[in-house]
């Protein structure tokens, strides 16, 4: 069965509470985390972290998305994006 999902990826200044945050953001709108992978880079200083989210009963799609998750990407200076599976890659 293939899931319509949803992929995150982030990358930003390491810093405490940034997985609790980023998990937290997706339990408030119902998401279900299929897949997480995190690490630091401690001589850069970065964090990155890559999310595969079920789109199905998920309270976010392509336009609530970016408007929700401005605010959290803001406060931890994050650079984002998110693919969506049901939009074919190039």
């Amino acid at each position: 069965m293939i899931r319509d999902t949803a992929r995150l990826l982030i990358s930003c200044p390491d810093r405490k509470g940034i997985i609790a945050a980023v998990t937290a953001f997706i339990a408030r709108f119902s998401g279900n985390i299929l897949e997480a992978d995190q690490h630091s880079d401690p001589p850069s200083g970065e964090f990155f972290m890559r999310l595969e989210i079920e789109s199905r009963g998920c309270g976010l799609d392509r336009t609530t998305f970016p408007l929700e998750w401005n605010g959290l990407a803001d406060e931890f200076a994050m650079r984002w994006r998110v693919f969506w599976s049901d939009v074919p890659k190039r």
